[in-house]
């Protein structure tokens, strides 16, 4: 008799303890599937359009925010939208969404624009990249500024190399001008989009550039 209790109790605790573990699975699931969902309705609605420069074709995008994107090395449309749809909810191509952009970029590779007035979206990065970002639009054409200027200016002095990281994540060079950041030495530093980009938007600016040495003007 004590045996058979004991051996029903026994069993008793071990349903329990299956039965806990499939409602903290099934709480898990819920929990990932909720988590999957805000990721989703968190993404940014992206409309594209693109414009031929002198350094190859440019795609930009935009949010509900402003501008999110500008991409140098994506060969068509399909591989763009491809790219964007990590990022966003959906990429849909729709030029007059990105027409004031596409213009000012038009008139500053012509030498007719020396400041974007379109607004941009800084959101999908995070808080440090971001100031260094807003810092970093704050040159004006024709300067150049050293890694570590750019360091003192968010109030984080000897942080120049992290200043360099979080300009490669620029999501909108040229018009957040991380190309006018350089190495202190007078080296012309690094680019997201490549050197060979970043020599001809200071020469466009009106520097002297080297194969690794830029001079202000």
């Amino acid at each position: 008799m004590k045996y058979t209790q004991v051996g029903a109790m026994n069993c008793e605790g071990i349903e329990r303890r299956l039965d806990r573990r499939v409602i903290d699975e099934a709480n898990r699931r819920t929990s990932q599937r909720l988590h999957d969902r805000l990721a989703r309705t968190s993404r940014p609605s992206v409309r594209f359009g693109s414009v031929e420069t002198p350094i190859g074709c440019l795609f930009v995008g935009a949010s509900e925010r402003g501008i999110c994107d500008v991409t140098f090395d994506a060969p068509d449309e399909i591989r763009y939208i491809e790219r964007m749809a990590k990022h966003a909810s959906d990429v849909i191509a729709d030029r007059q969404v990105v027409a004031a952009a596409l213009e000012e970029l038009v008139a500053y590779f012509a030498g007719e624009l020396t400041r974007f007035t379109v607004s941009v979206d800084l959101s999908s990065v995070k808080d440090f990249t971001a100031r260094v970002l807003r810092a970093t639009g704050r040159i004006p054409f024709g300067r150049i500024q050293s890694y570590g200027e750019v360091a003192h200016r968010i109030g984080s002095p000897g942080a120049s190399r992290a200043v360099g990281v979080a300009l490669g994540r620029n999501p909108v060079p040229i018009l957040v001008p991380c190309h006018r950041v350089t190495a202190a030495s007078g080296g012309i530093g690094g680019f997201t989009g490549g050197l060979k980009i970043k020599r001809a938007l200071l020469r466009i600016e009106g520097h002297s550039v080297g194969a690794t040495a830029v001079l202000e003007r």
